[in-house]
């Protein structure tokens, strides 16, 4: 049996410290992960949030909608062309994507998730951030790249 030689130094120490305290941790559990979820619904009702279905009541874009009693909501990981950018032109496909954004939600229930990461939940400019999810199961985001009409965006991660 080899035996590894550490010269004994601060950051050693530190790094053995480490290591143990990694061996005795216990490994997260699906109960440990709803034990959080009291505290992240508590923490969007603070922020005059939740997770219900919400009538879709306008699409702006491909990417960005208004939920009746949210408010105006950026769909997070994706990206599709811009149709309403201040700084650009309108880009090919952007009608496309906000038809298809539009056919898929306007008047019907929509229910966001969130990235709790995200200090406030909201964007640079003032919108809600979420995930989308339709009453018949639909991924918003995810049935916006299956058919061609958003990129995964990872310029932010989430």
């Amino acid at each position: 049996m080899a035996v590894i030689m550490f010269k004994p130094s601060l950051k050693n120490a530190l790094l053995m410290l480490f290591l143990f305290f990694i061996g005795i941790s216990p490994l997260p559990t699906a109960a440990a992960d709803k034990s959080l979820t009291p505290d992240r619904d508590t923490y969007l009702k603070a922020l005059g949030l939740d997770r219900n279905y919400h009538q879709c009541i306008s699409v702006a874009d491909g990417d960005t909608i208004t939920l009746e009693g949210l408010g105006t909501v950026r769909l997070i990981g994706v990206d599709t062309p811009e149709k309403n950018h201040p700084r650009l032109p309108i880009q090919f496909l952007s009608g496309k994507a906000g038809e298809f954004t539009e056919t898929l939600c306007l008047g019907k229930r929509v229910r966001l998730d969130y990235d709790f990461n995200d200090k406030d939940l909201r964007g640079s400019y003032g919108r809600l951030l979420g995930y989308a999810y339709l009453e018949d199961g639909t991924f918003l985001q995810e049935a916006l790249i299956q058919n061609g009409l958003a990129i995964a965006y990872t310029k932010y991660p989430f």
